[in-house]
């Protein structure tokens, strides 16, 4: 069996080489035939080195050869991406998003992974594309240089299967375009944040992949958590078990990764009236899926306009007082998402409090005194019901099969859904998504995470550390060169000045 590996600097981070190695390591130990297609530099716009340092393009070369070095990955089997690409089909500018997500090359879509990119990297969904036309046209250079040394490299070597990272950015959408084109199979691999469980309730690090289609994809996902409920190795009793650890340990802030734990145990808003109807909303962090159609909302143009209209609606029912919690990964993000939130806190509608990312108030002190959750998709709408509050989902997700929330089709039923008396759904519902949350995934052999996925070895051996000294201090002395000696010592003087103040 023949299987291709790309290696591309938006997989730069230790976990991310740790999970392909991991994966490579799997088919070299079955004697399968292991291929690498990998950066050298060649990129016009980088994932991962936008500003175009050299220390960071050194130090992603270096991981890279020294992971494929640990392996044993001969040097005939190791290509890079062609720097004979010529990009004079390549507009110089776009439009708006729509026309950038259309554009193609001789058919096949590129355009999709530079949008999903520059919503991310921006942080915006609305961005200008006129305004964004120079950077644009960098990432749409690179893409089609991707796109087009992995389909002549999939042409050469015949691969049986090809492994690439994510799938939502340009460089990788770009690889698995190139796969469509030719049926080719192909994985989307991601290490999976923070830890999950064994069946002994042991914390272990995890990675998992999908095969043929997109990471963000809901149907796969949620086939997936049925079948895991299914397992029939565990009884129910610790499935049960494992499912509720979930949501017990997000209120406990147990979670490598939970949102709000720089926020104050059971605070609540000042002034929060017991004798009212409290209802809260949770907005979403909705830069990531953004560029997905499946993921748009079928009752509101957007999240903002479905905030407003509700808000509108319920206006006239003194017994209603809604709280918006922002979405906590909003911080210090400046977005039109925001910006739009900012208005509609303006308008003075006297049942709204907008509760916004910075302040301390605490999330699951609002989940246990609003008598009802609405989400637009976030997790807080699965919580709620295993927390026996009723949920009301306005949007996609992942749960959305479980019979977890109540899920309305038009704005007039979420008016109706807000105000009539209901009981939450049934709580074991949820518990079917904690297990799935806390047991997917596949647990590293090879890779040894020390205390995070941030560092480790490979079968026992330091990636960064397998590095020849020479090249480490080259990277050293680069790191200097591209921040400068003067920033790095005014912020070394400052730590020692305030040890001695």
């Amino acid at each position: 069996m023949k299987v291709l590996f790309l290696a591309l600097p938006s997989s730069l981070s230790v976990q991310n080489i740790a999970t392909r190695s991991e994966l490579m390591l799997n088919h070299v130990k079955n004697r399968d035939e292991v291929f690498v297609l990998k950066c050298g530099g060649e990129q016009p716009y980088c994932y991962s080195n936008f500003l175009k340092n050299k220390s960071i393009c050194l130090k992603c070369n270096l991981l890279c050869d020294s992971s494929l070095d640990i392996l044993n990955i001969p040097n005939k089997n190791i290509f890079y991406l062609n720097k004979d690409i010529s990009f004079q089909d390549i507009p110089k500018k776009f439009r708006n998003i729509k026309e950038l997500k259309e554009f193609n090359i001789e058919g096949i879509n590129l355009g999709f992974g530079v949008a999903s990119y520059m919503i991310s990297l921006l942080r915006e969904i609305n961005f200008d594309t006129i305004e964004q036309k120079d950077t644009i046209y960098s990432i749409c250079k690179s893409a089609v240089l991707i796109y087009e040394s992995t389909l002549n490299l999939l042409k050469k070597i015949k691969p049986d299967l090809v492994y690439i990272w994510n799938g939502r950015f340009f460089d990788s959408w770009a690889a698995l375009s190139a796969c469509k084109s030719l049926g080719i199979s192909f994985r989307l691999f991601e290490s999976i944040n923070g830890f999950k469980y064994n069946e002994k309730k042991q914390i272990i690090y995890k990675y998992s992949f999908i095969e043929n289609d997109l990471l963000h994809s809901l149907d796969p996902f949620k086939r997936d958590i049925f079948k895991s409920w299914q397992n029939k190795d565990l009884n129910k009793e610790i499935k049960v078990e494992i499912g509720k650890s979930f949501f017990e340990d997000k209120v406990q802030r147990k979670d490598m990764y939970v949102f709000c734990k720089d926020q104050d145990l059971e605070k609540l808003p000042i002034g929060f009236d017991f004798a009212k109807k409290n209802i809260v909303i949770f907005n979403s962090s909705i830069e990531e899926y953004a560029a997905f159609d499946e993921w748009q909302n079928s009752i509101y143009l957007n999240e903002n306009e479905g905030i407003e209209k509700i808000v509108q609606s319920l206006k006239g029912n003194p017994e209603i007082k809604i709280y918006l919690r922002v979405h906590p990964h909003l911080k210090n993000v400046n977005s039109s998402q925001i910006k739009d939130l900012r208005r509609i806190g303006s308008l003075g509608f006297e049942n709204l409090q907008i509760i916004w990312p910075e302040e301390k108030i605490d999330s699951y002190a609002l989940l246990k005194n609003c008598s009802k959750i609405l989400t637009f998709g976030s997790t807080m709408g699965v919580e709620a019901c295993f927390w026996k509050k009723t949920s009301i989902l306005v949007g996609r997700a992942f749960y959305e099969d479980l019979n977890c929330s109540y899920i309305p089709k038009s704005h007039e039923e979420v008016i109706d859904l807000i105000q009539k008396d209901m009981d939450p759904k049934p709580q074991e519902n949820a518990v079917i998504y904690g297990y799935w949350a806390n047991t997917s995934g596949i647990e590293y052999k090879y890779f040894k995470p020390e205390g995070d996925l941030a560092s480790g070895t490979l079968i026992g051996i330091d990636i960064w550390k397998n590095v020849s000294l020479a090249n480490r201090l080259k990277h050293k002395y680069l790191v200097l060169k591209d921040f400068g000696f003067k920033n790095i010592i005014k912020i070394r003087l400052n730590k020692l000045k305030q040890k001695f103040i």
